[in-house]
């Protein structure tokens, strides 16, 4: 919402002219229309499984590359070696 709209409802409940349930009513399609991309991404990728393995296939062998890195500049620290 709006800082504009928040005055509006903030003056409208302090002043009576809203009650709790109808101000409840407004924060919940707030909230739904906040997290509406979300949900979107969401349910795309769960359509498209192949692409989301790939993605952590590919996340899961950069991680590997750079944690064998650091394990060779440890093993080399402490004085062992392959």
């Amino acid at each position: 919402a709006s800082p504009e709209e928040l005055a509006e409802w903030e003056n409208k409940y302090r002043s009576g002219g809203v009650g709790y349930s109808e101000a409840k009513k407004r924060l919940s399609e707030l909230m739904i229309d906040y997290f509406k991309p979300f949900r979107q991404k969401r349910t795309e990728l769960e359509n498209n499984i192949d692409y989301v393995r790939e993605v952590l296939a590919d996340g899961a062998e950069r991680a590997r590359t750079v944690a064998a890195k650091t394990l060779e500049q440890v093993r080399q620290a402490v004085g062992l070696r392959k």
